[in-house]
């Protein structure tokens, strides 16, 4: 299933293979029950259960009760469900270091054909509707945001794994880096500060002893600047691209057209702002592209880039509301077992809450500018929010 993930056209096989997992994963619990003495599983807090209840709920009954419900059910499946599952799942199958390990050797392995494929076929900033077999530079880079938080656990792996871990961490770093460069994307490159960012603000704010680790700024300061580089270049590069060097960075970045597409979603969202027009449905794509005053993004733009604008566009603003507060809700989840103090003594279950908090600021700025929060990539954003949870609510590894 990881394999696959980040290319389209496989979100049926990775719902099959999910599905099969679960089945099996309950099966083998319950058998399990029946003849050992095992410890309950901690589950998360509450809020976060019911949060995530609440928006499975809430966009199951605007799919069931607004317009064309059959195509609306449809997406729900693939867009909110399969997702929580893939959580359920890789929650209950990743506990140790060990199993964090397998997953992200997997990974790997489509991290670097992603980026390969990348290198061979770039981002065309000229050609607006080149689509590559990868499905476009966005989801390239939503996929790259995604896997990210995983790197600093690769330094903690088992004392006998943890050469080859961190060999792998070094190669994902590169292909990360390298498939971003060439993908030309300007939000990557701010989402992966946000994120190293605020996960050395939780590690320091969340720490018994608030003190700073000067050896971990030594890293941290250095790949701010690196990143600061990339989104440099690439906004450079799309400069030179569209206006032919005859604006800098700044005064293209300041000219982005998202706010006339941003514009037209407000106004959408004022038209119908509590019932919506309809949850994934294309009349409501053709309608939007439609409405856009710069006719050169009529066609191919077909939402209000920025997943809370397009939840309300689709659901109405309450449906924006919920989607905002599980972000929050995910976020203070991970925050909170930073804090604990079981997690105190146990670093790798603490850095994996950390490496939480980041995955959450990432993948929230990264859809305020665009919008992926949908069958590809939420799949795989399910499965890692299931990895960390499963890491930072463990009970200890034996030794």
């Amino acid at each position: 299933m990881l394999l696959v993930a980040p290319f389209p056209g496989s979100a049926g096989v990775r719902g099959g293979f999910l599905l099969l997992s679960a089945v099996a994963l309950l099966i083998g619990f319950f058998l399990y029950r029946r003849t050992a003495n095992i410890e309950s599983p901690r589950l998360p807090s509450l809020l976060c259960i019911n949060v995530a209840l609440l928006w499975i709920g809430s966009v199951a009954m605007f799919a069931a009760f607004g317009p064309e419900p059959r195509t609306s059910l449809n997406a729900w499946r693939g867009d909110v469900l399969t997702p929580t599952l893939a959580c359920c799942v890789f929650y209950a199958l990743t506990k140790t270091r060990r199993d964090l390990m397998k997953f992200n050797l997997a990974l790997l392995v489509g991290l670097v054909v992603l980026s390969a494929m990348l290198v061979h076929d770039p981002f065309r900033p000229e050609d607006p509707t080149h689509m590559a077999l990868y499905g476009g530079v966005g989801r390239a880079t939503m996929w790259f945001t995604t896997l990210a938080p995983l790197l600093p656990l690769a330094w903690l792996a088992p004392p006998r794994w943890r050469t080859m871990a961190r060999l792998s961490c070094g190669i994902a770093l590169v292909a990360l880096l390298l498939g971003t460069w060439y993908s030309g994307n300007r939000a990557a490159w701010v989402s992966y500060a946000a994120m190293l960012v605020m996960g050395s603000a939780t590690a320091i704010l969340t720490a018994k002893r608030k003190n700073i680790s000067w050896r971990a700024m030594l890293v941290v300061m250095p790949l701010l600047a690196l990143l600061g580089v990339g989104f440099y270049a690439s906004s450079s590069y799309r400069s030179s691209v569209h206006t032919g060097n005859q604006e800098t960075p700044i005064e293209f970045l300041l000219k982005d057209n998202r706010g006339g597409i941003w514009h037209t979603a407000r106004e959408m969202i004022s038209e119908k702002p509590w019932a919506g027009h309809g949850y994934d449905l294309d009349r409501v794509g053709d309608d939007f592209t439609k409405r856009l005053r710069d006719t050169r993004l009529q066609g191919f733009i077909r939402h209000g880039h920025n997943v809370l604008l397009d939840y309300a566009i689709q659901m109405g603003v309450f449906a924006a509301i919920i989607l905002a507060i599980l972000f929050v809700a995910l976020f203070r989840e991970f925050w909170r077992l930073a804090a604990a103090t079981k997690n105190q003594h146990d670093q790798f279950a603490r850095i994996a809450a950390i490496c939480g908090v980041a995955l959450v600021t990432g993948v929230l700025m990264r859809n305020m500018v665009d919008d992926f929060f949908s069958r590809h990539m939420i799949l795989i954003f399910g499965a890692v929010i299931g990895m960390l949870l499963g890491l930072a609510n463990r009970h200890r590894e034996p030794r």
